[in-house]
């Protein structure tokens, strides 16, 4: 994980630093693309450094803890990872059923409108006359669904 780090943070890979046994493994997955690690594509050092490490701790290799198995297995784990993250993250934004999706909408679009009657000042008075109510609380009596909000802001804001 140590060059993934360094790739996700943008910094070189201090090759001082890497230890001898996995420096073929750095330089082959660095030219595949720690990109394509994400995606799946590993290089085949990790399987040999896997069953050098298997031997090495005196562990039976099995099936399950080497090879194309072993490294199906553990890409299968990051990928359940970061869908169970991508998921969570997805139900605080928008919801997990139709009343709370409902009310994040009404939520997200009364923050985009009232960050934009914050600008209001700053728009010529025409605009401010043709554009805003005269006050983000009086629209927001106006139009109290989000799908009425996200038009106005979808007609307005350019």
């Amino acid at each position: 994980m140590w060059g993934l780090n360094h790739w996700l943070q943008g910094t070189p890979i201090p090759a001082h630093s890497v230890p001898e046994r996995i420096a073929h493994l750095l330089h082959s997955q660095t030219t595949i693309g720690w990109d394509s690690f994400l995606l799946g594509q590993w290089s085949k050092h990790w399987t040999t450094l896997q069953l050098q490490y298997l031997q090495r701790n005196h562990i039976e290799v099995k099936r399950q803890n080497h090879g194309l198995s072993w490294s199906s297995n553990i890409i299968r784990l990051m990928w359940d990872h970061c869908y169970k993250e991508w998921k969570t993250k997805n139900i605080a934004r928008h919801g997990k059923d139709a009343e709370d999706k409902a009310q994040r909408r009404l939520e997200t679009a009364h923050r985009s409108i009232r960050d934009l009657y914050d600008l209001k000042p700053r728009c010529s008075l025409q605009a401010q006359r043709h554009y805003f109510y005269p006050t983000v609380e009086d629209h927001f009596r106006k139009d109290t669904d989000a799908h009425s909000l996200e038009n106005w802001l979808e007609t307005y804001h350019q």
